[in-house]
């Protein structure tokens, strides 16, 4: 890296290093896989040559005369990552650009400053994805239940999808009429960009591919470049596995009656998943008679690239996971309706950098988000509505393992919370939480012994302008082992906080006056869900500016919590 300030190096984006746990090279910019609204990277900085530095983010659309700011990039705690760690005297910045316009060129300046007050910079460029959608078929055929034979058109259609997939190839429409499809599928044969393959409703009726009782129900392990649209499936434990899969989409499918959804293990990379419901067996509140159902999910995928966007999803142990089997960057999941989880609302688990977890409703879960382990990050909640969650708002703590382990670089801005108990709590006491940044943020709780509970030794923490709405019968808050009568002695003893709003009363908030859950086991209407700001709430101009986060705020500062002032309601759920 150049020592001159100023130095601008053009970074190629290699798709080949998303998959790969290549050595680190000093100076080095890994982009991650860019979804349709974000573009996420990381920086390996030599710590001897620019200690202590920050890096300050600009983007603008290729070419565009001016550049845009936004939030500086995060240092990570390198103890934490799995994949391509750096050795001693390497540091690494990471972070996301958020709301950019789909399948757009950006530059993307990072411009470094270090203790010594030497300054670098590296330009890198990347393009945004769009949504998927298929192409003219290069034919169509017909298919209807059955076990064999047909020759695929409209009069005499293949029977069953083990007959269509025997002569499928590259560019095929299949428009499924209705009826039920039963039994196991295995589906082999991929498309390409330009000719992929499409399995679609006919629109004749419902489609529905029943699975064996609890058994799997579509092996789309390895596929590439194929369509799964308007269909049903029922039954499956899980519906669908796509371990190895890439550059698929899953569009207003209902999976009804299921035990566990879309399954992915090893690696996949840019799967999206949109505008499909997901029903599952779990009922509310969360009780022992669910534990056989185990840990079934409505989707778990492993990877870089995915977008789960739009979806509803209800009776879950868990809504929306990412799972082991690095790497694990670079996943989009909004605008998801998410109700009735007995244990995670959505989970960054494993998740390393640039997973981003934003505008999502989430009512009636046992928790909210888990960032447990987040290796390293920063893995984002931003803009989540939350309502009626029954144990941890955000999980940080590393469940089940020893103390050597920590979970570290999560990152919580702009969410709206309403609950009962105490907002922050961490439970398990054992392992470290570490590198935690959180702005902005509206809790709004009855019944709380404490507003913040942290278990755990927590460190390089960095929490402020957050508005807490309630009153607390004990004391303000626990960091660790240290209990903290007041407000002010926690500030003096954490120095975190130090500007955050405190508000007796939980009349006012918000327009709809709705208040906190007065017994979480109660299941609330998904509706009831509506946490926009009332115009005289406490939490107006609460939150302090995040360039590319809260721009364009309209009063004397941004709002706290999810919605500024006056903004409509986002949609969530199946467009």
């Amino acid at each position: 890296m150049s020592r001159l300030p100023g130095v601008v190096i053009v970074v190629v984006l290699c798709a080949a290093a998303w998959g790969q746990d290549r050595p680190v090279r000093k100076g080095e910019v890994d982009v991650d896989p860019p979804t349709w609204h974000c573009i996420g990277a990381r920086w390996f900085v030599d710590n001897l040559e620019h200690p202590d530095a920050t890096v300050k983010v600009a983007y603008r659309k290729k070419g565009a005369p001016a550049w845009k700011e936004a939030m500086p990039f995060f240092r990570v705690n390198s103890v934490a990552l799995e994949t391509r760690r750096p050795p001693e005297g390497i540091t690494l910045y990471a972070g996301s650009i958020f709301d950019l316009t789909p399948d757009t060129e950006y530059e993307v300046r990072l411009s470094l400053a270090d203790a010594n007050g030497r300054k670098t910079s590296k330009t890198f460029t990347a393009r945004t994805w769009k949504e998927p959608f298929a192409p003219k078929p290069k034919r169509t055929l017909h298919v209807s239940p059955g076990n064999g034979g047909g020759v695929g058109t409209r009069a005499k259609p293949l029977r069953g999808i083990h007959a269509a997939e025997a002569v499928a190839r590259p560019g095929d429409l299949f428009l499924l009429h209705k009826g039920t499809y039963l039994g196991y599928v295995s589906i082999s044969t991929s498309g390409t960009a330009k000719t992929p393959i499409v399995w679609r409703a006919a629109g004749d009726g419902e489609v529905v591919l029943e699975a064996p009782e609890k058994k799997l129900g579509l092996n789309a392990r390895g596929l590439k470049h194929v369509f799964f649209e308007g269909l049903t499936f029922t039954k499956g434990s899980p519906s669908i596995r796509v371990g190895g899969s890439s550059f698929l989409t899953f569009r207003r499918c209902n999976f009804d009656g299921i035990y566990w959804g879309i399954v992915g293990a090893a690696y996949q990379e840019r799967l999206v998943i949109v505008d499909c419901t997901f029903k599952g067996p779990r009922t509310w509140p969360r009780t022992q008679a669910q534990r056989p159902l185990g840990e079934n999910r409505a989707i778990e995928l492993s990877g870089v690239g995915h977008v789960i966007a739009h979806n509803r999803m209800s009776g879950f142990r868990d809504g929306v996971d990412t799972r082991m089997s690095p790497p694990v960057r670079g996943v989009d999941i909004h605008n998801n309706d998410i109700s009735e989880m007995t244990d995670d609302g959505i989970e960054l688990d494993f998740s390393e950098s640039n997973c981003r977890a934003y505008r999502n409703r989430i009512t009636n879960c046992y928790v909210g988000i888990s960032f447990q382990p987040s290796h390293g990050g920063p893995n984002y909640a931003v803009r989540n509505v939350m309502y009626n969650l029954g144990h941890e708002t955000y999980k940080l703590h590393y469940t089940g393992r020893s103390n050597e382990k920590i979970t570290s670089g999560g990152v919580m801005l702009h969410n709206t919370v309403v609950r009962q108990g105490c907002p922050l709590r961490v439970w398990a006491g054992a392992t470290p939480v570490q590198h935690y940044f959180m702005r902005n943020n509206l809790y709004v709780v009855t019944g709380a012994k404490r507003m913040i509970d942290m278990q755990c030794d927590v460190k390089f923490a960095d929490w402020d302008y957050d508005v807490f709405v309630g009153g607390y019968t004990q004391l303000f808050g626990k960091w660790f082992r240290t209990f903290y009568r007041t407000y002010d002695d926690f500030v003096a003893g954490t120095a975190q906080e130090k500007h955050c709003t405190r508000v007796e009363s939980t009349k006012g908030v918000f327009a709809t006056d709705v208040q906190p859950p007065a017994d979480f086991k109660q299941q609330a209407p998904i509706n009831l869900n509506d946490l926009r700001l009332a115009k005289t709430s406490p939490a107006i101009d609460k939150g302090t500016p995040l360039p590319n986060i809260n721009d364009g705020f309209t009063g004397a500062a941004p709002d706290a919590g999810a919605y500024e002032l006056d903004t409509p309601l986002p949609r969530y759920g199946p467009r």
